[in-house]
């Protein structure tokens, strides 16, 4: 016999979805993605903290899924204006409780810095990751600048649309500055700074190549019994 277990509403899609941008003129989606059981009613509540209700600026639609219970909530903004920005709420309620999620609607601007850099080796490259930010509103991409210290040139990888980039060629047992740089139509933003220090070289022998003239290393074999 299948178990039917009732649960308040959670939203799906706040990490992704809680900052959205248009330009005066321009229209905009709001989305708000609830799960829950039984599926929730949704109420918009516009910046000024009233109820929408359709009419020629808002339009809303409501999705729900035949598979599972979840409900995928729309609201349209015709067209954006100077009174538009600001915060908007998605109120998702049932018989087990209710769930709000802010969005913000604010002007097309640069994209927000990237988050949570980890850089890994890799033979003889570096995999540098990251967390993207909001896009502000425009496609976003992304380029690494990286400077040996203390005063090296400072290089940029080539740019892409990923979060993810590799360098290669860097000197062994040397500190360098390493910057993330996310940008759209409307500039760019920077990341904190990472300094980073590689690793000492060594040779095919497993010894490190760096060792002075004093420095005496031995090798063996051990051999079977």
């Amino acid at each position: 016999m299948p178990i039917n277990v009732y649960y308040k509403p959670l939203v799906l899609n706040e990490k992704k979805n809680g900052q959205v941008a248009a330009n005066e003129g321009e229209s905009v989606l709001l989305h708000c993605e609830t799960d829950s059981n039984p599926p929730a009613n949704v109420t918009w509540f516009d910046n000024s903290g009233s109820v929408v209700t359709n009419s020629s600026l808002y339009l809303q639609t409501v999705n729900r899924s035949k598979s599972k219970p979840s409900t995928s909530a729309t609201l349209r903004i015709g067209t954006v204006t100077a009174n538009s920005y600001g915060r908007y709420i998605c109120e998702a309620r049932n018989l087990y409780g209710r769930v709000a999620f802010l969005i913000s609607l604010k002007r097309k601007s640069t994209p927000d810095k990237v988050t949570n850099i980890n850089i890994t080796t890799a033979a003889d490259i570096i995999v540098i990751t990251w967390e993207r930010g909001f896009d502000g509103g425009d496609e976003q991409m992304f380029y690494v600048e990286y400077t040996e210290l203390p005063d090296g040139y400072v290089k940029v990888t080539d740019s892409s649309s990923d979060n993810i980039a590799t360098i290669g060629g860097l000197k062994p047992e040397k500190a360098y500055n390493i910057t993330v740089v996310s940008f759209n139509t409307f500039g760019e933003r920077r990341s904190d700074v990472i300094v980073w220090r590689s690793a000492e070289s060594h040779t095919s022998d497993g010894i490190p190549s760096s060792g002075n003239s004093n420095t005496v290393y031995i090798v063996w074999q051990q051999l079977g019994s």
